[in-house]
């Protein structure tokens, strides 16, 4: 995509893939100009006093402060990337930065809502997966308030040769943020076995099998994150979830 800007164009870019190298290859190439964002010196648009906590996060971006009404460092660094984006196209950013503070996550993609009539909450990312986006729910679990932290994970899809190595780099990542982890499909098999036996709730074969289990294992003060690609189904984990269902 960098390659194939014309002369003068922006791409704009996060600072801390390991990419840059490659980026900076395909600039040249095209005669286009990196716009860097993030958190390393490097950044040409950095997330300067980032902040984040149960409620948002805020961040300077430029000397213009940001405000984020849903939790997660992510979802900071995905709305400095699109403010780098305005400033690319020289267009203003005030209203832009206004918009912000009233944005919410919709349903799938980080949506928090009340379960167990109000008693436990729902952190939906159903509606997709991937490994660096599921570290990022994670992070954003431990920030939601709760007494017990609990991740229900489906697998990532198309990863080929790679999905057994892929998936298991994330058991570092549910030791440290999840208090009990429930899983369903294939792959997610390896993680759950490699988890610290405390730490396993239960395995089944498909989302449709898990939710009950699941719903039934849930207690008053529970944060609870699903997640999953979409061939997963991790919806049909969330749906009962949200119409309710009796306390254990």
């Amino acid at each position: 995509m960098i390659a194939a800007l014309p002369a003068g164009g922006v791409a704009v870019v996060p600072d801390d893939t390991g990419m840059e190298a490659i980026f900076e290859k395909a600039a040249a190439r095209s005669g286009a100009r990196l716009s860097r964002v993030g958190l390393t010196a490097r950044a040409d648009h950095a997330l300067a006093k980032l902040i984040t906590d149960p409620e948002g996060s805020s961040f300077s971006f430029d000397e213009r402060n940001v405000t984020l009404t849903a939790p997660g460092a992510h979802l900071a660094r995905n709305a400095a990337l699109a403010l780098a984006a305005l400033d690319a196209l020289d267009l203003p950013l005030d209203a832009a930065i206004e918009a912000l503070t009233r944005w919410r996550p919709g349903a799938g993609r980080g949506q928090i809502q009340p379960i167990l009539g109000g008693t436990a909450s729902l952190l939906d990312e159903s509606y997709n997966a991937s490994v660096l986006s599921i570290r990022a729910a994670l992070e954003t679990l431990s920030l939601v308030p709760g007494k017990r932290r609990i991740a229900v994970l489906g697998d990532i899809r198309e990863l080929g040769d790679f999905a057994e190595r892929e998936h298991l780099s994330l058991v570092p990542d549910l030791m440290t943020h999840a208090d009990l982890v429930f899983c369903c499909c294939p792959e997610m098999r390896h993680v759950f076995d490699a988890l610290a036996e405390e730490k396993r709730g239960v395995w089944q074969a498909d989302a449709a099998s898990l939710a009950p289990i699941v719903q039934s294992n849930l207690k008053a003060g529970d944060v609870v994150l699903v997640k999953g690609s979409l061939g997963s189904r991790m919806r049909d984990i969330v749906t009962p979830l949200l119409a309710g269902g009796e306390q254990a």
